[in-house]
């Protein structure tokens, strides 16, 4: 099921083939900066190598002060899908030219005073952005090239963090759902109708696309909550357990109503 989606032409005064403003308007738009570097630690195609994925995540346990590697796994993903895919799901909707999509050139070192930074890094030379930016992807194609990395990322995230695949992939199709909330509340009158049928794109997809029994997207759409303005989750992400988060439940966990049993997800061991 391959259907044509449309893309919105975006009213901009700068010149988006320009290296220099697609990262003003990606910064202006959705506060998400785009950096070029010659050299790095860790790219995307180390998450492919279990010993080197644990080290990442490891990393970022201590970044975020996990106390285990479940929920450090977890918080990874939650929080790299927003500087890894929005930038590419912002230029489908707007028909810009994009950067092209090159998972294992994707940069995952962290600065020494990291804080949650919206950074995407790339292990690209600063002196080709002249040739950088490409004709956008159509968005089918787009999806089965992100969605497929993903599928292999996750498998080994899987393995070396015991963090559920279907985990990942819910924390993965929440965040693009909450990208598209985002961008209607700020240009409704201008792509409604295009994040409607991405939307509805994402949802009847089979659910073997993401290698599970159940459709993320589906899920997650059909239990939306309009009391709490939320999408209510089917599994625990684990934040609750980092020191930010003051061990209290997000308001759409599933867990929310069995405080009983938070001891039981304390672990003190990564």
């Amino acid at each position: 099921m391959c259907t044509s989606i449309p893309c919105i032409a975006h009213d901009c005064d700068i010149e988006l083939s320009d290296f220099s403003a697609f990262q003003k308007e990606l910064m202006s738009t959705l506060n998400i900066q785009v950096m070029l570097v010659d050299a790095c630690t860790y790219r995307g195609a180390d998450l492919l190598d279990p010993v080197r994925c644990f080290e990442i995540i490891q990393i970022f346990a201590e970044k975020i002060k996990a106390k285990n590697s479940t929920c450090a796994g977890s918080m990874l993903i939650k929080y790299w899908v927003v500087p890894l895919l929005y930038p590419y799901w912002y230029s489908s909707l707007f028909q810009q030219r994009q950067l092209p999509w090159a998972f294992t050139e994707f940069v995952f070192d962290l600065p020494e005073k990291w804080a949650w930074n919206r950074t995407l890094t790339l292990n690209i030379s600063p002196k080709n952005t002249s040739t950088l930016l490409q004709e956008k992807y159509d968005f089918e194609s787009l999806f089965f090239m992100v969605f497929r990395d993903l599928n292999s990322i996750f498998e080994v995230i899987s393995q070396v963090a015991k963090v559920p695949k279907k985990l990942l992939w819910e924390n993965t199709a929440l965040r693009i759902l909450q990208f598209y909330d985002m961008i209607l509340r700020k240009q409704q009158l201008i792509c409604g109708q295009a994040i409607q049928q991405q939307r509805q794109f994402l949802m009847q997809l089979s659910a073997k696309h993401f290698e599970l029994t159940h459709n993320p997207f589906g899920d997650l759409i059909e239990h939306w909550n309009p009391d709490i303005k939320t999408y209510c989750r089917q599994k625990c992400c684990f934040y609750f357990q980092l020191p930010e988060a003051q061990y209290e439940y997000c308001k759409s966990c599933p867990l929310q109503n069995r405080v009983k049993t938070k001891d039981k997800y304390l672990c003190t061991n990564i």
